[in-house]
């Protein structure tokens, strides 16, 4: 089966939905009322603990929202059993095996434009999950959630070895012993 080829916005093909936080069909309002709330609970002072905040408020919707992705997945499936007759016919459907195509390429024209109709109709307003793609799998979300994690964990391990690194540096510079660094010239590399 094609894939369909609808413009999607540069956000969502690389992977950065998350930060825009709704999927379709989320509401808006909602979500910036529990922003709001949030947001009020926490008096967030200064532009560090905005960001904090901002981003609890997004993990609140998104585990409050769950049942998105669960509603994307089931439109996914309709959208493919739609779909699914424009293939050939299987010879052998429980090996998977199909016929050579014998229709034209006006009959499997014409039988898009009725599937594309159909989804429509049925899908309505949850056929954009279908054409954002994987954004509103949970596999997806997950997927975010390990590599943000990895983020902060490199982030972290970064920013340790540089204040190590630093306290060494200004240890060597008052004169003092050196534990770690070059073993050759007992020197920290600053």
């Amino acid at each position: 089966m094609a894939k369909r080829t609808k413009l999607i916005p540069p956000a969502l093909k690389h992977g950065l939905y998350s930060e825009m936080t709704l999927l379709p069909q989320e509401d808006r309002a909602a979500f910036e009322e529990l922003r709001r709330s949030v947001f009020v609970e926490y008096e967030p002072n200064g532009p560090t603990e905005e960001e904090i905040v901002e981003e609890m408020s997004r993990l609140m919707w998104r585990k409050q929202n769950l049942v998105t992705y669960r509603l994307a997945e089931e439109a996914r499936d309709r959208h493919s059993s739609i779909y699914c007759g424009l293939g050939p016919p299987p010879i052998f459907p429980m090996l998977a095996t199909h016929e050579e195509e014998t229709r034209s390429p006006e009959e499997l024209r014409d039988l898009r434009k009725q599937a594309d109709q159909r989804a429509r109709t049925e899908l309505g307003p949850w056929l954009e999950f279908i054409e954002i793609g994987d954004v509103a799998t949970t596999d997806h979300l997950l997927n975010e959630f390990a590599m943000s994690q990895a983020s902060i964990n490199g982030t972290r391990d970064q920013i340790d070895f540089t204040v190590h690194h630093k306290g060494e540096c200004l240890i060597q510079h008052q004169g003092r012993v050196i534990v770690d660094g070059d073993s050759r010239t007992g020197r920290a590399y600053c």
